[in-house]
Protein backbone atom coordinates (compact mmCIF):
# COMPACT_ATOMS: atom_id res chain seq x y z
CA UNK A 1 0.00 0.00 0.00
CA UNK A 2 2.57 2.41 -1.44
CA UNK A 3 1.73 5.92 -0.61
CA UNK A 4 -1.05 5.18 2.81
CA UNK A 5 -0.61 6.70 6.37
CA UNK A 6 -1.38 5.21 9.29
CA UNK A 7 -3.76 8.09 10.81
CA UNK A 8 -4.48 6.39 13.54
CA UNK A 9 -2.19 8.18 15.85
CA UNK A 10 -3.48 11.29 15.14
CA UNK A 11 -5.28 11.71 18.70
CA UNK A 12 -5.18 15.40 19.48
CA UNK A 13 -7.60 18.08 18.18
CA UNK A 14 -5.85 21.45 17.45
CA UNK A 15 -6.73 24.52 16.22
CA UNK A 16 -4.11 26.28 13.09
CA UNK A 17 -4.45 30.43 13.64
CA UNK A 18 -3.23 32.25 10.76
CA UNK A 19 -2.21 36.28 12.04
CA UNK A 20 -2.19 39.43 9.92
CA UNK A 21 0.01 42.13 11.27
CA UNK A 22 -1.84 45.03 11.37
CA UNK A 23 -0.19 48.96 12.16
CA UNK A 24 -1.45 51.03 14.33
CA UNK A 25 -1.97 54.79 14.33
CA UNK A 26 0.91 55.31 16.68
CA UNK A 27 3.60 53.08 14.69
CA UNK A 28 2.78 50.21 16.92
CA UNK A 29 1.56 47.09 15.71
CA UNK A 30 -0.75 44.52 16.96
CA UNK A 31 -1.96 40.63 15.70
CA UNK A 32 -5.43 40.38 13.95
CA UNK A 33 -6.92 36.78 13.59
CA UNK A 34 -7.20 36.13 9.72
CA UNK A 35 -8.44 32.40 9.61
CA UNK A 36 -8.40 29.37 11.95
CA UNK A 37 -9.26 25.76 11.26
CA UNK A 38 -8.92 22.47 13.67
CA UNK A 39 -6.64 19.62 12.53
CA UNK A 40 -6.35 16.20 13.92
CA UNK A 41 -2.90 15.59 15.35
CA UNK A 42 0.09 13.77 17.46
CA UNK A 43 1.69 15.42 20.25
CA UNK A 44 4.94 14.17 20.86
CA UNK A 45 6.33 14.46 24.41
CA UNK A 46 7.55 18.13 25.45
CA UNK A 47 11.23 18.92 26.58
CA UNK A 48 12.38 22.06 27.83
CA UNK A 49 14.31 24.09 30.28
CA UNK A 50 14.39 27.37 32.29
CA UNK A 51 15.92 30.60 31.42
CA UNK A 52 16.16 33.84 32.05
CA UNK A 53 15.19 36.84 30.13
CA UNK A 54 15.57 39.97 31.46
CA UNK A 55 15.53 38.72 35.19
CA UNK A 56 12.05 37.65 34.35
CA UNK A 57 12.31 33.18 34.89
CA UNK A 58 10.75 31.45 32.22
CA UNK A 59 10.26 27.84 30.79
CA UNK A 60 10.78 27.25 27.06
CA UNK A 61 9.13 24.23 25.91
CA UNK A 62 9.67 22.08 22.51
CA UNK A 63 7.50 19.58 20.65
CA UNK A 64 6.72 18.10 17.23
CA UNK A 65 3.24 17.80 16.69
CA UNK A 66 2.55 15.30 13.21
CA UNK A 67 -0.53 16.36 11.09
CA UNK A 68 -2.10 14.96 7.62
CA UNK A 69 -0.36 17.84 5.29
CA UNK A 70 -2.29 20.73 4.26
CA UNK A 71 -0.56 23.38 1.41
CA UNK A 72 -2.13 26.52 4.14
CA UNK A 73 0.43 25.23 6.65
CA UNK A 74 2.73 28.59 6.99
CA UNK A 75 5.57 28.81 9.80
CA UNK A 76 4.34 32.30 10.85
CA UNK A 77 0.81 30.70 12.13
CA UNK A 78 0.18 29.54 15.83
CA UNK A 79 -1.38 25.97 16.78
CA UNK A 80 -2.92 26.03 20.22
CA UNK A 81 -3.77 22.42 21.98
CA UNK A 82 -5.55 22.99 25.28
CA UNK A 83 -4.98 26.41 26.44
CA UNK A 84 -1.35 26.41 25.37
CA UNK A 85 -0.72 28.70 22.11
CA UNK A 86 2.60 27.15 20.35
CA UNK A 87 4.77 29.12 17.97
CA UNK A 88 5.38 26.69 14.45
CA UNK A 89 9.29 27.59 13.92
CA UNK A 90 9.61 25.08 10.71
CA UNK A 91 7.59 22.59 9.02
CA UNK A 92 8.52 19.27 7.66
CA UNK A 93 7.22 17.33 5.19
CA UNK A 94 7.66 13.46 5.60
CA UNK A 95 8.30 12.75 2.32
CA UNK A 96 8.04 15.15 -0.96
CA UNK A 97 7.18 12.77 -3.48
CA UNK A 98 3.90 11.82 -1.38
CA UNK A 99 3.30 14.58 0.82
CA UNK A 100 1.48 12.38 3.09
CA UNK A 101 2.39 14.12 6.60
CA UNK A 102 3.83 17.30 8.27
CA UNK A 103 5.94 17.56 10.90
CA UNK A 104 5.38 20.64 12.78
CA UNK A 105 8.26 22.01 15.28
CA UNK A 106 6.59 23.93 17.80
CA UNK A 107 7.43 26.02 21.10
CA UNK A 108 6.22 27.35 23.99
CA UNK A 109 7.29 29.80 26.99
CA UNK A 110 5.69 29.63 30.55
CA UNK A 111 6.63 32.75 32.05
CA UNK A 112 6.96 32.96 36.13
CA UNK A 113 5.06 36.60 36.73
CA UNK A 114 6.90 38.08 40.02
CA UNK A 115 4.17 40.95 41.16
CA UNK A 116 6.20 41.03 44.63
Amino acid sequence: MKGRKDISTLNVRVTIRQWNYIRDSGGGTHNELAASWTRWANKRNRSGSQVNVEAQQQWQYDTTFTIRYDSRFKSNMTLDHGSERWLINSIEIDNEAYKGMMLLRCTHTDENIDVS
